[in-house]
């Protein structure tokens, strides 16, 4: 069973500053679409981790976000 043609609604995002909160996390991407769940990983300590998930409703609102990321980083 191939996966290829999975359409994936979940952004892997990484590479903010650790006082970067999940609200910022939503505010930043809730312009692509209707945001599920935003979750940024954090230390023992409660600090982030430098990373986090944003899952959209739809697989095209994900896409949009992505290409949007890979431009802003270069």
């Amino acid at each position: 069973m191939s996966n290829g043609n999975k359409k994936l609604t979940n952004l892997y995002v990484k590479n903010f500053d650790q006082d970067f909160n999940e609200t910022k996390l939503c505010q930043l991407f809730s312009a692509f679409g209707t945001i599920t769940s935003c979750k940024i990983q954090m230390d023992n300590n409660g600090q982030s981790k430098g990373f986090g998930f944003v899952n959209f409703e739809r697989p095209d609102m994900a896409q949009k976000s992505s290409s949007y990321v890979r431009r802003w980083k270069t």
